[in-house]
């Protein structure tokens, strides 16, 4: 990732998206609970569909997980896409119709994955560093250093067995 667009992923929406987590809600008509982005969506539909061994595994990993975080003001559909730009300054965020009430990580999860498909699993982490200084906390939880860790360690096992073959 270019330097001039590592810098927009850091300084743009993570630091919009720790500022709207830092407004604790009860959901509500209006904003309701939201346990994932684009709620509207039925993507598990979509996997059958066409199924991803990868996201199925994903995906019943994740389902006993409770959320640590608190409810918060959510985007609901945060990601680059949704983030307008002047110049190298945020502007703005844009398409609110998934907003609502739910963890940080409605948010801070999308982003990541779409800085990572975009620009590399380094800008994932620039979107991590990002939200962490402006929330002044980190994202991080015992289940996800467990999970982080053992996709280092699958990776590191897959290049293991690529050598001997």
């Amino acid at each position: 990732m270019a330097g001039e667009e590592r810098g927009r992923v850091r300084g743009g929406p993570p630091p919009a998206a720790a500022r709207l987590h830092a407004v604790s809600l009860t959901p509500s008509p209006a904003l309701p609970r939201r346990d994932r982005p684009i709620a509207s969506v039925d993507f598990a539909a979509l996997r059958r569909r066409q199924p991803r061994p990868l996201l199925a595994e994903a995906e019943e990993r994740v389902a006993g997980l409770a959320a640590a975080e608190a409810d918060v003001l959510v985007h609901g559909d945060l990601w680059q896409g949704n983030a307008l730009w002047r110049g190298d300054s945020l502007a703005g965020l844009v398409d609110w119709d998934c907003a609502g009430v739910g963890p940080p990580g409605v948010d801070l999860g999308s982003l990541r994955c779409d800085a990572a498909v975009c620009f590399g699993m380094e800008a994932a982490d620039d979107v991590r560093r990002g939200w962490e200084e402006e929330a002044g906390r980190p994202d991080l939880t015992r289940d996800v250093l467990v999970r982080r860790r053992d996709a280092f360690l699958r990776g590191a096992l897959g290049r293991l067995d690529a050598g001997r073959g």
